[in-house]
């Protein structure tokens, strides 16, 4: 950057030679032309000091579309920074090399370079990266679904809420104060609508009606907070027993959690509203970030994070 920095100079000076020589009959549009060209030196001379002064930019996210495709390929080349090489492992002899080429294809979850894998740290050790041992950078090609077992929310019940004065009915919005909804999945990747209805019976105790494809659950459960707003227990809520499709051969078990939601003096708001369910999900792109990170995104919405690619000083 220093020799652009000088070779700018060079280039302002003999802009202002340029105007001089062609301007000398001139005296006040000289004098205008310089000035003029003065302002374009200290412009260039600044755009070219932040350039030189500026910190190195981030590498590229590397994002690959195709990635069902046999043998789509992957450049990251610029992970290594001109200074890093690639660890790879040969799969029937385990034998680590490293190199600097950034091309890989990618084929079966696993990023190749001549026969060998490429390598890097499991997402779960990754403050212990140097740590830990060199594994194979593998991403799932399809996700299988998943049967929802835990539904969590929390969320702040607004405590200046009216008491009910009718009996509890999901068609009539009098009857409760709040509700809120998500799906849930059972074990063939099947989604149902899941409900939430949240009825302030009494001064700090909310009863909770779970109403899951259209159909109420049988008991209800209970929510008690202090005078102060804290949660202090949850009832009837941790073995909620739901069967897909009517069936009663096969009843799922699904507990839910309202942990840390609270009863202030606030407008009702959740905060969190998750399941640990899915369907199922074929893999649409990879995205391997700027530091190494290798994001798979899944057709339904699924992101999750293979593990970080090992990047390492050597001398080959």
């Amino acid at each position: 950057m220093f020799y652009k920095y000088n070779g700018t100079i060079k280039v302002v000076i003999s802009i202002i030679s340029f105007i001089e020589i062609f301007t000398k009959d001139y005296q006040m549009k000289t004098l205008g032309l310089v000035a003029l060209a003065a302002i374009i030196a200290v412009n260039f001379m600044n755009l070219a000091y932040s350039a030189k002064n500026k910190p190195n930019s981030p590498a590229k996210s590397f994002i690959v579309s195709s990635i069902k495709q046999t043998k789509a390929l992957i450049d990251l080349s610029d992970l290594l920074h001109n200074k890093y090489v690639f660890a790879l492992r040969h799969p029937a002899t385990g034998k680590i090399n490293y190199t600097h080429s950034g091309e890989f294809m990618m084929n079966n979850g696993h990023f190749y370079q001549n026969g060998s894998i490429l390598q890097g740290y499991p997402i779960t050790h990754e403050l212990l990266a140097n740590a830990c041992p060199l594994e194979n950078i593998h991403f799932e090609m399809s996700l299988p679904a998943v049967a929802t077992s835990h539904v969590n929310a929390k969320l702040n019940l607004n405590v200046t809420a009216s008491l009910s004065q009718h009996p509890f009915n999901a068609q009539d919005s009098s009857t409760f104060n709040y509700v809120i909804n998500t799906d849930i999945y059972d074990n063939t990747g099947k989604h149902y609508p899941c409900l939430l209805y949240f009825v302030k019976n009494e001064n700090n105790k909310w009863a909770v009606f779970v109403v899951i494809n259209n159909k109420m659950l049988t008991d209800n459960g209970l929510l008690s907070f202090d005078t102060s707003g804290d949660l202090l227990k949850m009832e009837n809520l941790d073995a909620i027993t739901f069967y897909p499709d009517g069936n009663q051969d096969k009843p799922q078990n699904i507990s839910l959690s309202l942990a840390g939601s609270a009863q202030y003096a606030a407008d009702f708001r959740v905060f969190n509203l998750n399941q640990d369910g899915r369907s199922d999900q074929e893999i649409t792109s990879i995205d391997v970030d700027e530091i190494g990170y290798v994001h798979a995104y899944y057709s339904e919405g699924e992101i999750i994070t293979a593990g970080k690619i090992a990047v390492m000083q050597a001398t080959l």
